[in-house]
């Protein structure tokens, strides 16, 4: 009888421990009757992939493929008078792209630069013109087609946006928008800034920072500065 129950509890230890190994909780060790327990190793499971979070602007520049629905939706944004206020200069900014899609509204620098961010992709450079009268100035997306200018621009006065490419030069363009400023006024200086050349010269990225981007439009005030014939 004792026997018996000494080979059942032999059994037994023995069962107790090979359990024990099977699961990770522990193993018997025999030298000294302590448990010396086994890590669990967890199973690795692959995490899917996140998806990657798609702007507004980059969701526009997606479907907006051309000058005219570039021009289209311009027409669709509101005008940013609270960042433009011709009385107080000082007080201006000029929102990069991706800040002023936000908005849904921009004035005329604003509208430049997201017009050349949404059409890059399509074989437009990314040209800013700026017009100056004596006292103010005007900025618009410059554009050719079949060697011919045109534009896409935002303005306070519509008279003052979009025109078609059928102008032989530039300084025709120009022509064209100073015929319907107020009070006799016509845009007797300009200049025409390629905004990745102004990005080298300020140090700033156009397509992708947060920053104020009114010091880097008044960059292209001196570059390129030409009189109108």
């Amino acid at each position: 009888m004792l026997r018996n129950l000494q080979k059942w509890a032999q059994r037994t230890a023995l069962g107790i421990g090979l359990m024990s190994s099977i699961y990770g909780c522990g193993s018997n060790n025999p030298k000294n009757n302590q448990i010396t327990y086994v890590p669990v190793v967890e199973a690795h499971v692959e995490e899917e992939p996140k998806e990657k979070k798609v702007d507004k602007l980059d969701q526009l520049a997606a479907i907006i493929n051309s000058v005219d629905e570039a021009k289209a939706y311009l027409l669709s944004v509101g005008y940013d008078f609270e960042d433009s206020n011709l009385d107080d200069e000082k007080s201006n900014k000029s929102d990069p792209p991706r800040v002023s899609i936000e908005d849904g509204k921009a004035h005329c620098f604003e509208a430049v630069l997201q017009v050349a961010y949404f059409l890059e992709d399509d074989g437009f450079e990314p040209l800013l013109l700026t017009m100056y009268t004596k006292d103010k100035g005007h900025s618009i997306f410059l554009y050719k087609e079949n060697g011919l200018y045109g534009s896409i621009a935002k303005s306070r006065l519509k008279t003052l946006e979009s025109r078609e490419a059928v102008f032989e030069s530039v300084e025709d363009l120009i022509d064209s928008y100073s015929d319907f400023l107020p009070n006799g006024e016509r845009f007797y200086r300009y200049g025409v800034s390629n905004l990745d050349d102004l990005s080298e010269l300020r140090g700033i990225d156009w397509r992708t920072t947060y920053q104020d981007l009114h010091e880097f439009n008044k960059t292209a005030f001196i570059n390129n500065l030409r009189s109108v014939r």
